[in-house]
């Protein structure tokens, strides 16, 4: 029976250099890109009111009190393109998560023209600003381009 030594089952030491360090490389290039690191703003609340542009699928924080908001999806657009004239300006509705610690606080939909387009949560007021990019007649918006602009304040000092 042959002896395998532990040099021939690792192989050669620049084989196990080279694949060390091309994992190494593939995490360097890959975690950047991962929507999970991608957290966004931390809104200090010593700096409220304050107003946070958000992308789809990304968050903001408020750190002292452990609430994190997510900007989902776009669940609805109906305003009305640039390029035409409309009886009714139409209404954009957003889908945020709003989380506290670890848990799911609630889910909820802001919207553009009609209610809700504010929402408590704990101490804090947050209110729907505007929503990127407006449409245009012919033109299809790529869901994922969308951009949410919220501004958060404390609930006592809440304007609508």
């Amino acid at each position: 029976m042959r002896k395998v030594s532990e040099r021939s089952r690792l192989g050669h030491p620049w084989q196990v250099f080279a694949m060390r360090y091309t994992l190494v490389l593939i995490l360097i290039v890959l975690v950047p890109g991962c929507p999970a690191f991608d957290m966004g703003p931390i809104v200090p609340t010593g700096t409220l009111p304050a107003v946070v542009q958000l992308h789809v699928g990304q968050s903001f924080m408020i750190p002292e009190e452990g609430y994190t908001v997510t900007f989902d999806k776009v669940t609805e657009d109906s305003r009305c393109p640039i390029g035409l004239m409309c009886f009714w300006e139409g209404d954009g509705a957003t889908k945020m998560t709003i989380r506290h610690q670890t848990v799911s606080v609630q889910n909820c939909t802001l919207h553009t023209t009609l209610d809700p387009k504010s929402i408590n949560f704990g101490k804090f007021f947050m209110r729907l600003k505007n929503l990127d990019p407006y449409p245009k007649w012919r033109v299809q918006i790529d869901p994922r381009t969308y951009v949410a602009t919220v501004e958060i304040d404390w609930a006592d000092k809440a304007r609508n």
